[in-house]
């Protein structure tokens, strides 16, 4: 693939991930947490909506 010239659609089809949250594709910075990718915006706390992205966060195990 590398080299290769792609329209927006067709990369975001092959090659980015899809927000956990949302399920729109991810261009730019990712959040990698839980299995999963995220749109920085979409890392939230589950509780309160804070975002996560810059803070750290804790995961309950139970």
């Amino acid at each position: 693939f590398e080299g290769r010239k792609y329209c927006e659609h067709d990369f975001q089809m092959l090659f980015a991930p899809c927000c956990h949250q949302c399920g729109e594709f991810i261009i730019g910075r990712v959040i990698k947490a839980m299995n999963n990718s995220w749109h920085p915006e979409c890392f939230r706390c589950d509780l309160c909506q804070e975002v996560l992205a810059d803070i750290g966060f804790v995961k309950n195990a139970g």
